[in-house]
């Protein structure tokens, strides 16, 4: 499998901003650094990956996305497990789509990548960890599906320029005292409008500024 220079495409959420754009697909006997030499990924801006992805390719991701690339899109790679700390302190990552597939974002998986601004998170997402999203300065406004049924501990501290949080849950997820401290209080929380009164009603949410969630489907 060769190398597919893309160009201007779905994968490029910012708007054609990125100059170096590559995708990967990768077999289940391939190694991402075997496909990508030195001289190569130090100069990738963006990056979308395919097929078997193992936890040896997702550290190198981290490496790559804490010097240089900016982009990773990794919706079709063959993977339903991120690591703890899986992306942590990434300081060049702006944007991410996590695999299809998984179910939960584990703790501290993106505390402290004080760039990103964009994460595409899957309908398959049933838990979001402690410290997952802290201190990601940069995050005005997060879906978070309809299958999230439990976020942790200070998951979204410290992200100061959150604007909104559109919730797609058929009821209030569990959340903690603390999952969203640190957040301005004009931050909205947009729910269904049948479920305003549940939200409301819940001793945690109740705290927030809970709205009704007017995009139209």
């Amino acid at each position: 499998m060769e190398n597919i220079e893309t160009n201007k495409e779905e994968l490029n959420t910012k708007g054609n901003k990125y100059n170096n754009r590559i995708i990967i697909a990768l077999d289940e006997f391939e190694s991402l650094r075997d496909r990508l030499d030195c001289a190569t990924w130090t100069k990738l801006q963006e990056l979308k990956v395919m097929g078997y992805v193992k936890k040896k390719d997702m550290d190198f991701l981290k490496g790559m996305a804490y010097y240089c690339i900016q982009s990773i899109d990794l919706s079709d790679c063959k993977t339903t497990i991120l690591e703890e700390e899986a992306f942590s302190g990434c300081a060049s990552l702006e944007s991410i789509k996590l695999p299809n597939g998984i179910k939960s974002i584990p703790d501290d998986a993106f505390v402290e990548c004080r760039n990103l601004e964009l994460v595409y998170l899957p309908d398959t997402i049933e838990s979001i960890g402690d410290f997952s999203f802290a201190y990601c300065e940069k995050i005005v406004e997060m879906n978070l599906p309809a299958n999230v049924r439990y976020i942790g501990h200070n998951t979204f501290k410290g992200c100061t320029s959150m604007i909104r949080i559109n919730i797609n849950s058929t009821t209030p997820p569990i959340v903690q005292t603390d999952t969203f401290i640190g957040l301005s209080d004009s931050c909205e929380f947009a729910v269904k409008k049948e479920l305003v009164a549940a939200f409301l009603n819940d001793e945690n949410w109740s705290k927030l500024r809970i709205v009704e969630n007017d995009n139209k489907e």
